[in-house]
């Protein structure tokens, strides 16, 4: 053991910490992770001056934290996560003035935040996941003018998100996925112009997107998926220029897509599944030229594909599996000289597979299984070098002559296919 780190690790067996601890003057590092039957924690802990990291994670017996721990002004690192029998924190806890990232992550039984851990002013993260119990932040928690992450992960008790929040210029992370209770966010959300990813997912009370949303220029990732009640996303959505991945899955209320979304000109990802109210698409789809995957699996009430969508020379994954109304695809959907994946299957309405679709030479998955009216493939499908080819449940009875050309080809099919002369 060094005077710098005392790491204690996994000591599941150790019950107490003795008071001489607080003589080790020159102590930076202090883990205790895993000590799982501590239950108290001595007052001398707070005389660690030098003490930089401390880490209580997993210390599931752990009642109390020593107010004396304020009085470790040099700790910037503090790690109290899985210890589900603490109850509070100690109310002076923002006078440890050079602490930049405060994990709480599964204090289960935590209730409150203190209010003066709105004076941490050099707090850069903050992680309050799994924090079942805290029904409120404090007001002024838009104090914290340095945090980069706040992490808000399953607080399901949670009703309020405070509109000082806006005020965090430097975030850039801020994830509250399933925080049920939530119903609404701040109107000027859109303040927060440093931040790069926001999740809501899961918001089953959120009806509505603020329109200020917008004006996050720097916003990189935008996760959406299953909040139930969202029923339209605002036209400033496509404001969001630097937006790389938009993820609406499960988005069941939503009515319609944007218009405004063919000017998010950085997307890369685009993920509608289950959007069961959808019924059509913007033409202005076609204008994503740096999109790569689309997925619109379960979009059952989709009736059509913009024929836009030929446009999109970057898409390398196209799922369409589950749009049961969907009866044809564009003719030129050949144009699509990157698509890799091409995902039909459980089309029940679609009859035709466009002809062009032989020019897409990257392409290596053609899954048209349970497309129940599919009589017949192209022609020119042999043209295509390497494929996986699922075709179980169409109608399909005889493929085409050229197939035999292929020179990877990886089909799945039913009994009842005929193949051509000399395909073995």
């Amino acid at each position: 053991m060094r005077d710098y780190g005392l790491d204690l690790t996994g000591c599941i067996s150790l019950q107490y910490i003795p008071n001489t601890i607080g003589k080790m003057k020159c102590l930076k590092q202090l883990h205790l992770t895993r000590c799982r039957d501590v239950e108290i924690l001595p007052e001398e802990l707070g005389s660690l001056e030098c003490l930089e990291v401390l880490c209580l994670h997993g210390c599931e017996s752990l009642r109390d934290i020593p107010n004396s721990i304020c009085n470790m002004k040099c700790l910037t690192r503090l790690t109290i996560s899985y210890c589900t029998e603490v109850k509070k924190l100690p109310e002076e806890l923002g006078c440890i003035e050079c602490l930049e990232e405060l994990s709480l992550t599964g204090c289960t039984s935590l209730r409150d935040i203190p209010n003066s851990i709105c004076k941490l002013k050099r707090l850069k993260r903050l992680d309050l996941s799994y924090c079942n119990r805290v029904n409120k932040l404090p007001e002024e928690l838009g104090c914290l003018e340095c945090l980069e992450e706040l992490e808000l992960k399953k607080c399901k008790s949670l009703q309020d998100i405070p509109n000082s929040i806006c005020k965090m210029t430097r975030l850039k992370r801020l994830a509250l996925p399933r925080c049920h209770q939530v119903q609404r966010l701040p109107e000027e959300f859109g303040c927060l112009e440093c931040l790069e990813e926001l999740d809501l997912t899961g918001y089953k009370s959120l009806q509505d997107i603020p329109n200020s949303i917008g004006k996050m220029k720097s916003l990189k990732r935008l996760y959406l998926s299953n909040c139930h009640q969202v029923r339209k996303l605002p036209e400033e959505l496509g404001c969001l220029q630097c937006l790389e991945e938009l993820d609406l899955r499960g988005c069941r209320s939503l009515l319609d897509i944007p218009n405004s979304i063919g000017k998010m000109k950085s997307l890369k990802r685009l993920y509608l599944s289950n959007c069961h109210q959808v019924r059509k698409l913007p033409e202005e789809l076609g204008c994503l030229q740096c999109l790569e995957v689309l997925d619109l699996r379960g979009c059952r009430s989709l009736l059509d594909i913009p024929n836009s969508i030929c446009k999109i020379k970057c898409l390398q994954n196209l799922d369409l599996s589950g749009c049961i109304r969907v009866g044809k695809l564009p003719e030129e959907l050949g144009c699509l000289e990157c698509l890799k994946v091409l995902d039909l299957r459980e089309c029940a309405s679609l009859q035709d597979i466009p002809s062009s679709i032989s020019k897409m030479k990257s392409l290596r998955g053609l899954y048209l299984c349970h497309c129940i009216r599919v009589e017949k493939l192209p022609d020119e499908l042999g043209s295509l070098e390497c494929l996986t080819l699922s075709i179980d449940g169409t109608a399909t009875s005889c493929l085409p002559q050229s197939i035999y050309q292929m020179k990877g080809l990886n089909l799945e099919w039913s009994d009842e296919c005929f193949f051509p002369d000399g395909f073995f």
